[in-house]
């Protein structure tokens, strides 16, 4: 079982890397002066930046 979770790990690790290139991350406030102030996807990490953040200004998508 320990081996086919390190396997899977590495695999999404390998997806991720090709599926991401060229994609900046930002983990910062959304307001942030470095982040694009539009067409950017807002990924809520937790309840509370959910609760605190119900409209992200600018953002493409919401999760």
């Amino acid at each position: 079982m320990r081996v086919r979770k390190q396997r899977m790990r590495a695999e999404l690790r390998q997806y991720l890397d090709r599926a991401l290139q060229g994609v900046e991350c930002f983990s910062k406030t959304y307001d942030d002066p470095g982040n694009p102030a539009e067409g950017f996807v807002a990924v809520m990490t937790c309840s509370e930046a959910d609760e605190a953040c119900p409209v992200v200004s600018g953002a493409a998508l919401r999760f």
